[in-house]
């Protein structure tokens, strides 16, 4: 649908349910974007009007759209293929689509955009209620990364105050929008990222089937400065093990940096980004053991693909990753990434039992976190503000 169609909506015919307005990234694909995808996509399951504004062109990843959804683009200039600015056009532009859609609730999910603020005036010009989730990382200890961070969250106060309500992925982040966002404790409401279960679950892997070794451990996401991955390379040559292999999946800043430092190593291996995610989920099937060594994080959606996968996570102590990893996983003092990789390793190689135990584990908890289930949360939300 284009935005000249708009005009269109309120003629459709009545209409149960509510009806959403959402505002946020359609591109490029990453954790912001599948986020935005699942969760529109689950509120149409419900029955539910919905509606996506993002910067971009009309096409922007056709092939994955919903039918039942709009996708309506925003005016932006473009100086990178991941940067989007606001032009003087994108107010107007919004705002006919406010007016036109007549929207229950808009829900911003945000990164760091040059139009946020703007948006939320106006919400309150328009009364329409508004419902934030910001995902910029966060960790449980301050340091360079955090610190930035948490300046960003500050940035955001206005943002974040003139909220009817904002999602946080869990206790950490509530802290964190309390502490430097400035959010009333009362307007914060607790829903954790969600995970496509039915896809992402254990059993054969065609992609295992080429690998020789008995011991694979992978990692999956950008290849980039926060995600610390020289740490985990480190900590997998330095555990010595016997026929095992880290297999990395991904593309970024870091990528050119890691093949040099770490591409001759006959026991690591690179992969460019895998776009169709029956591919994803054939290759995570197949690993033993996933490691996110990140130094600042969310809630990893990778993660929880690999959880879901039967895989044993292995993660920082950061983000949300306390709760979603401690018991069913090893969990890593931030501080001590490459070492604490080792030990990790050597002991998860050297008990295959217990491997298989926390595999179990991290599955039953991941099935817990449905986006069904995330979807029905956010609506359920809804309703309290509106």
């Amino acid at each position: 649908m284009t935005a000249g169609d708009l005009r269109s909506l309120p003629q459709r015919g009545k209409l149960s349910g509510v009806r959403v307005l959402w505002y946020g990234k359609w591109y490029p694909v990453d954790g912001n974007y599948a986020y935005l995808r699942q969760i529109t996509r689950r509120q149409a399951d419900l029955g539910h009007k919905v509606a996506v504004t993002y910067h971009g062109r009309d096409d922007l990843n056709a092939e994955v759209r919903d039918d039942r959804i709009d996708y309506l683009p925003l005016p932006a200039v473009h100086p990178g293929p991941t940067w989007a600015v606001a032009s003087l056009a994108t107010y107007r532009t919004m705002e006919r689509y406010v007016r036109s859609f007549h929207p229950n609730v808009v829900h911003a999910s945000l990164r760091v955009g040059t139009f946020d603020m703007r948006l939320a005036s106006l919400c309150v010009r328009l009364d329409v209620s508004l419902v934030v989730i910001f995902h910029v990382s966060f960790a449980r200890s301050m340091s360079v990364a955090t610190a930035a961070s948490a300046a960003t969250y500050g940035l955001y106060r206005q943002v974040l105050s003139s909220a009817g309500a904002v999602v946080a992925l869990g206790p950490e982040q509530r802290r964190w929008l309390m502490k430097f966002g400035g959010v009333d404790e009362k307007r914060i409401h607790e829903i954790p990222n969600g995970v496509n279960y039915i896809r992402f679950c254990p059993g054969h892997s065609e992609w295992r089937e080429r690998i020789k070794e008995s011991l694979v451990i992978g990692y999956v996401g950008r290849l980039a400065p926060e995600k610390n991955l020289e740490a985990l390379c480190r900590g997998f040559l330095q555990a010595r093990l016997d026929d095992a292999r880290l297999v990395l999946v991904g593309a970024g800043p870091s990528a050119a940096r890691l093949r040099k430092k770490f591409g001759s190593q006959q026991s690591v291996s690179f992969h460019e980004p895998m776009a169709d995610r029956n591919e994803i989920a054939d290759l995570l099937r197949g690993l033993d053991v996933f490691v996110l060594p990140s130094h600042i994080e969310g809630m990893s959606l990778s993660l929880l693909e690999a959880m879901a996968s039967g895989v044993v996570p292995v993660a920082t102590d950061v983000g949300e990753h306390h709760s979603l990893v401690e018991g069913c996983g090893v969990l890593l003092k931030p501080s001590l990434v490459s070492e604490g990789v080792r030990r990790a390793l050597v002991e998860l190689s050297s008990h295959p039992d217990r491997r298989k135990t926390l595999a179990v584990a991290a599955r039953n908890r991941a099935r817990n976190c449905g986006w069904g289930r995330r979807a029905s949360e956010i609506m359920d939300l809804y309703r309290q503000i509106t």
